[in-house]
């Protein structure tokens, strides 16, 4: 049996078991249904992972005398994955072994240090970290990987080796330019001294009028966590939500440091968080802990993580210490390795970034099916428990689920349902802000935006900025320029930078929007390969230009979402051009073998062309429609797939 056949068939079978395990499932409440729906799409996720790891391993021995390379990284990839470490590490060795003076040592390194930490293996973690600190490219977003080593020894016991980890980190020199971060390794640094010592429990009134006192959590792992309107909540509460349905037994306490009652009270009804909230008011709690929001970074969760004898065990500001942590306290969600054997053929000529393209379908196809279901099972919840007690909570979930598996009905559906048996509840600005970004991000821009405004009205939070990001991206596209405009006005006047440093480039993407409409200014330079690119070479193509340097880690994040919908919409025509900026051929060329992102690449050596095309930020992107001209230009974030629905699906 060919490859591609076993593809089609490894897909459709696991659809059709998972639709059948989901019809056993019964409708209890809201918690039940996330749990249920969270195994079921794991279970999926790791069946494909399973066999992509299987194919991976034939094509690699089918091909003697061919470059195994990149199928090797994905295999260490997809090992690690499937919590797999001694497979990622023989994976690892296989190609070390193979091509032993190959450029991309480094960065293959790099993956499996990630790996051995997330698996909380601290005696390979450690030899896996320095031994990519000491030869890969000096980027600072390297030193994640030396700061959540820090934290895994420090958990172990190991507390010099931790304060190890922070002076090596402080000797690369590499935050010359970033005093703040330099700040927060200081302040890690510091904290080391509270690990293993008994947490100085705290008790008071939760948000809401419930008591609370941390010493109730005593036998169960706890995380502390501590937030600010002006960071980044929506980030965080995804975050320990999936924590906590990894780790069953985790216990979380959010509290609130220094904003208004009405901020916090805001923040648990759009959140609507399984767990207390706490507000610190004048900051004395979270001072008295130590902690202090100067120079943490904006979009990683902030808090203390206790174990169960109530002794604290490490204060990350990294959503891979918080992970890597778990697992080293308890036991965590487990992948069974014993899946039947699969035989497969590679068919000649196929390469392993086509591998990777049809598993990454299969993974779109298997999200969407499990998305789908999970869907109807919340409407029915909803439609048989208008009234309960989390019916906002439901209301938002599955403006969330139609968002992602493009149910526009089903999201109005709810809100109807909600507002007619809560007219009058004061949970309904919460839902009113879900459906406003339900109706966005399935395309439908026009009627979405008188709700996005009635949404947000006189609030001043930041998470508004990303709807309002959202917002301007789907009415450029829409030609609406004044619209778009006035969306990226009120980002200015939400994030309170008017006037300030922090003014400026926003007062530039007001600029770029004049742009919008008009042809390309077409360029021409040498690709990152060799050779030359031309954007005239794209003509009757939508075209994603993409601005992004391997040194930035928001492009890095960034471009996993790229390639989504690379891969969804390509065979409607839809194309990337990335353009490496303030960056090194050899570096550029690493990441993206690293990563198997096989879209054309241009080489802007000197930022000649960014600056043309008013670069203020990394990434910057600049889509183009089939006609050549500007449609949008800044698609960070959910504007590409609202952009690309706009586009391809009305």
């Amino acid at each position: 049996m060919i490859v591609h056949r076993h593809r089609v068939v490894m897909v459709i079978c696991f659809i059709l078991v998972c639709c059948t395990a989901c019809q056993r499932f019964r409708v209890t409440d809201l918690e039940t249904l996330r749990l249920e729906h969270h195994e079921a799409l794991r279970a999926g996720e790791h069946e494909l992972q399973r066999s992509y790891a299987a194919i991976l391993q034939a094509y690699i021995e089918s091909w003697d005398d061919g470059d195994t390379g990149e199928a090797l990284i994905e295999l260490i990839r997809v090992k690690g994955a499937l919590c797999d470490h001694l497979g990622a590490q023989e994976a690892y060795e296989t190609f070390a072994g193979t091509y032993p003076a190959d450029s991309l040592l480094p960065a293959v390194r790099l993956e499996l240090a990630r790996i051995m930490l997330a698996a909380a293996e601290a005696d390979l973690a450690e030899e896996a970290v320095y031994a990519t600190l000491d030869s890969a490219y000096g980027y600072a977003h390297e030193t994640r990987l030396a700061q959540n080593l820090a934290s895994l020894l420090a958990l172990r016991g190991d507390l010099e080796g931790a304060r190890g980890c922070y002076e090596r980190i402080k000797g690369m020199n590499l935050y010359t330019e970033f005093p703040a971060r330099f700040r927060s390794l200081q302040i890690f640094l510091d904290y080391l001294d509270e690990v293993g010592k008994e947490f100085p429990h705290f008790s008071g009134e939760a948000f809401g009028g419930n008591s609370l006192d941390t010493r109730a959590y005593k036998g169960r792992p706890l995380f502390i966590h501590f937030w600010r309107r002006r960071g980044s909540l929506n980030h965080d509460m995804e975050f320990l939500q999936n924590m906590r349905l990894d780790y069953p037994d985790l216990a979380v306490v959010s509290v609130n440091v220094g904003d208004p009652p009405e901020a916090v009270r805001q923040a648990v009804l759009k959140h609507a968080p399984a767990w207390p909230m706490y507000h610190d008011g004048d900051g004395s709690l979270s001072e008295s802990l130590g902690i202090t929001f100067m120079g943490l970074y904006v979009h990683e969760p902030k808090g203390i993580l206790i174990d169960q004898q109530g002794r604290t065990v490490l204060m990350p500001g990294r959503e891979g210490a918080i992970a890597m942590g778990l697992r080293a306290l308890c036991r965590g969600p487990e992948v069974s390795m014993s899946g039947r054997s699969i035989s497969v053929r590679v068919r000649p000529g196929e390469s392993a970034a086509e591998l990777k393209e049809v598993y990454t379908r299969a993974m779109l196809l298997v999200r969407q099916e499990e998305g789908e279901d999970y869907l109807k099972r919340l409407m029915g919840y909803l439609r048989k428990s208008p009234g309960a007690a989390d019916a906002a909570s439901t209301c938002i979930e599955i403006m969330k689920m139609a968002t992602q598996v493009d149910d526009l009905e089903a999201a109005r559906q709810a809100h109807e349902t909600f507002m007619e048996t809560h007219p009058e509840h004061q949970e309904s600005k919460a839902v009113d802000f879900a459906y406003a970004h339900a109706m966005l991000t399935s395309g439908d821009a026009e009627t979405s935006k008188h709700l996005v405004y009635e949404a947000i009205g006189d609030r001043r939070e930041r998470e508004d900025l990303y709807l309002l990001l959202d917002l301007a991206a789907a009415l450029s596209v829409l030609n609406d320029i004044e619209g778009a405009r006035a969306a990226y006005e009120k980002v200015i006047e939400v994030t309170g930078i008017a006037g300030g440093a922090g003014e400026r480039p926003w007062r530039e993407y007001i600029r770029s929007l004049d742009r919008i409409g008009k042809e390309l200014e077409h360029f021409r330079c040498e690709g990152l390969d060799g050779g030359s690119v031309d954007t005239r070479d794209y003509g009757g193509k939508l075209l994603l230009i993409d601005f992004w340097g391997s040194w930035c880690h928001a492009c890095i994040r960034e471009m996993p979402h790229v390639y989504e919908s690379y891969n969804q919409y390509r065979d409607k025509g839809f194309e990337v051009l990335g353009v490496v900026v303030r960056d090194t051929r050899k570096k550029a060329r690493a990441f993206l073998r690293r990563m198997g992102y096989m879209w054309g690449q241009a080489f802007d050596e000197g930022s000649e062309i960014a600056n043309e095309h008013v670069v203020v930020g990394y990434p910057t992107t600049i889509l183009i429609d089939r006609e050549g001209k500007v449609r949008c230009t800044r698609t960070f974030g959910g504007g590409l797939e609202i952009a690309l629905k706009l586009l391809i699906d009305r």
